[in-house]
């Protein structure tokens, strides 16, 4: 879920998947523009992504700013790649001065494919993740691998750890965030718990019964992985009432990670649940979404204390919500 970076005057800056300038047939109305918007309200386009093999397109998450006021993010298609029939197989870009610079191109092989998640910036160094590629043995209609997490310093990528969809996890598709030791932390979308039937969706909220026929096993786990690549399971999803699907983490003063699953939790409902992890590894349900406080519940934010996020389903006409939850 795109989210927006504001700096000291207010301003904020962030993408759009689709509309731009672009005419490229794939992406069907523009494939995505990074922009924007002052303290005024006026809005502008910093870059109208164009199509491949000279530009990424269709930027599924936000962009990330540094100390000099250049913008750094990914695109999930697009590039001088398409190993494996995509429109490219992502890019990680810059955008200073008015001016886009492709960093990265990912090539659909060991080094990942199809980012979908914002880059976290430490000491110059880059660090994201991607959705497929890697030299895992999962094999989809988008390509090879089960997704990896990477580090990009200069023009040199170095993929620090490449999942397997087993009890390692699977298809990360959101950020990392990390401690001071430098231990990254994040969440897959799937592997885990290779029993985990992933039928808890509720159809009056408007989920399908059942995944789709062929789709990779697994409810998601929460990850941390060691400046050296180690990587630790900190908890793997049950699909129950501890939820399935986790989205972004968010880490507080003591170290406690934070976040909330798209998927299960109340029997009734599988509508999503928001979770602790402590430093200890005790993972704990800070609350469980029933439909009308909320359903598929995603892009948690810390203050003060409390979290604060958005759920795509609940309120009054089913329409969504804003939501907050005291730990």
């Amino acid at each position: 879920m795109p989210g927006v970076t504001v700096d000291s005057s207010g301003t904020l800056y962030g993408t759009t998947e689709f509309g731009g300038i672009s005419s490229f047939q794939y992406c069907g109305g523009g494939c995505g523009t990074v922009f924007k918007v002052k303290s005024s309200g006026k809005e502008s386009v910093l870059h109208s992504f164009t199509e491949p093999p000279t530009d990424g397109i269709m930027p599924q998450a936000g962009v990330i700013r540094d100390s000099l006021g250049a913008l750094y993010g990914t695109t999930t298609l697009g590039g001088p790649h398409n190993a494996y029939g995509n429109p490219g197989e992502g890019t990680v870009f810059k955008i200073a001065d008015g001016k886009e610079t492709l960093l990265y191109a990912f090539t659909g092989g060991s080094d990942g494919a199809l980012p979908a998640a914002a880059l976290l910036l430490r000491k110059g160094v880059f660090y994201g993740t991607t959705t497929f590629g890697g030299d895992g043995p999962c094999s989809t209609v988008y390509g090879a691998g089960c997704g990896t997490v990477f580090k990009l310093k200069g023009a040199t990528e170095t993929v620090l750890y490449s999942f397997n969809n087993q009890s390692d996890g699977g298809f990360p598709a959101s950020s990392l965030i990390a401690d001071r030791a430098g231990n990254l932390y994040g969440t897959t979308t799937l592997g885990g718990d290779l029993n985990c039937s992933q039928t808890n969706a509720n159809p009056e909220q408007g989920k399908p019964a059942l995944l789709p026929v062929g789709n990779p096993p697994g409810c998601g786990t929460v990850f941390k992985i060691s400046p050296g690549g180690h990587e630790t399971v900190l908890h793997t999803f049950q699909g129950k009432t501890d939820g399935a699907w986790p989205g972004e983490l968010v880490m507080d003063s003591a170290g406690n990670l934070h976040g909330a699953t798209v998927f299960a939790g109340d029997p009734k409902c599988h509508c999503g649940i928001v979770f602790k992890v402590d430093t200890a590894g005790k993972f704990t349900v800070l609350h469980a979404f029933s439909g009308p406080d909320g359903s598929d519940p995603e892009g948690l934010i810390q203050y003060k204390g409390r979290l604060y996020g958005t759920a795509a389903f609940g309120g009054p006409g089913n329409y969504g919500l804003v939501f907050e939850v005291t730990p």
